[in-house]
């Protein structure tokens, strides 16, 4: 009877059992346990209790929000408001898993100073000596009148009331007492020169500028009436009748910067909400 080497022995001892891991994840993070790796936990399952990495970007003009999200937004999702443009660029992971979304970054619509200012104003009765010095501040926006003609004119206007009854008395005993209330405003020897509306050009966004680097401006008209009190005070009321015009023409304007400046892999697609 012949036998084996004892090395030999332990060779095949060795080569009789498979050694298998008893648990393997995967790239994603998914769990399996062996027996034949059955899935036991799914994808990122032991991270959810740490918080995601969060980060939100807020950006002064189209451009470099568009070139921000060119750079770093591989997948994405974009959408844009009355509020301003946003991209969450976590939406989802290239495998199609869903992302964690706290990863953001923003392009504020935020008016002007001139826009913000002319705004308060617009829409009420403002005092004579409020509306002078209003205009004084921002005789740069006005382009017609000439500011300093408009600012003599409001100085010069003058309101008047007044106030009178006339009793009529009837054949059959009663009476009828009609009561009469004038306002009128004069301007300077008594001649009203108020324009009808007012002309000025002001930028409406924070960080809007043409190719050049000047900041967008928009002409738009401000209609003008004067008001005067039982006690004879004087104010003036702006509107701006077309307000609503020149949003919207800011706002597409803004908006087809964008797209044009987004990767077109994503065919420039910005969503609307709200």
């Amino acid at each position: 009877m012949t036998t084996q080497p004892a090395n030999e022995q332990k060779q095949v001892a060795a080569a009789s059992h498979l050694v298998l891991q008893p648990t393997y994840r995967d790239p994603n993070g998914a769990l399996y346990v062996h027996k034949d790796y059955q899935l036991v936990g799914a994808p990122w399952a032991d991270e959810l209790h740490i918080a995601p990495i969060r980060a939100h970007e807020n950006f002064g003009e189209v451009e470099s929000w568009a070139a921000y999200v060119n750079a770093y937004g591989s997948a994405r999702f974009l959408t844009w408001s009355l509020e301003g443009l946003k991209a969450i660029l976590d939406y989802h992971t290239p495998q199609g898993e869903p992302g964690r979304c706290n990863w953001v970054a923003e392009c504020k619509f935020i008016s002007s100073p001139e826009w913000s200012a002319w705004s308060r104003v617009v829409g009420r009765a403002i005092p004579q000596k409020e509306i002078v010095e209003f205009l004084e501040d921002h005789a740069d926006d006005i382009i017609a009148p000439a500011a300093t003609d408009l600012m003599g004119i409001v100085r010069n206007l003058k309101a008047h009331v007044s106030a009178g009854a006339q009793t009529e008395y009837r054949p059959d005993g009663t009476t009828n007492v009609i009561f009469t209330n004038d306002k009128t405003v004069h301007g300077k020897d008594g001649v009203l020169s108020l324009p009808d509306s007012i002309s000025i050009s002001i930028p409406v966004l924070k960080g809007h500028r043409n190719p050049e680097g000047k900041m967008v401006r928009y002409a738009m008209d401000v209609r003008v009436r004067a008001e005067v009190s039982n006690e004879a005070r004087l104010s003036l009321r702006l509107t701006i009748p077309l307000t609503d015009r020149v949003l919207t023409s800011v706002f597409e304007d803004r908006l087809a910067l964008a797209e044009s400046l987004l990767n077109p892999s994503d065919g420039g697609k910005i969503y609307r909400m709200g």
